[in-house]
């Protein structure tokens, strides 16, 4: 059992290395060539999805400037610790081998963050609220 862990534990870090990895690099990328990977639902209707700007809110991030993180994209911002200490909860249960089924509150928190992503990308695109659209 505890080689179970060990292994689990293993493979989750090894995963979270080539993902930090891949986001140094797109970070690199990014800040070399001015580059970085358009949103497809922006080029094709015009309207911004919930993660446009996503890309301009981690790299204000990485400058501390929250300000224009927020600017960017405030929904992801004001979710990123909600999102870590899931992900965090959901690495330690898969770690320790314990059931993976998601509980009635998990099911609903992601039902209420789609309804919520949904209702920012409406949002963002009204003039009223033209502050919610990335700069």
């Amino acid at each position: 059992m505890q080689k179970d862990k060990q292994y689990r534990l293993k493979k989750l870090m090894t995963v979270l290395a080539v993902v930090l990895l891949l986001g140094i690099a797109y970070y690199i990328f990014v800040k070399i060539s001015g580059w970085a990977v358009p949103c497809v639902i922006h080029k094709l209707t015009g309207l911004y999805c919930p993660g446009c700007g996503i890309t301009r809110m981690f790299l204000a991030l990485v400058a501390l400037d929250f300000e224009t993180a927020a600017r960017n994209n405030l929904l992801i911002l004001l979710l990123l610790i909600p999102i870590l200490i899931f992900a965090i909860h959901r690495a330690r249960i898969y770690v320790k081998g314990e059931d993976p089924k998601y509980t009635t509150f998990e099911k609903s928190a992601v039902v209420a963050v789609i309804a919520i992503a949904l209702i920012f990308a409406v949002l963002r695109n009204l003039s009223a609220f033209s502050f919610l659209a990335p700069i």
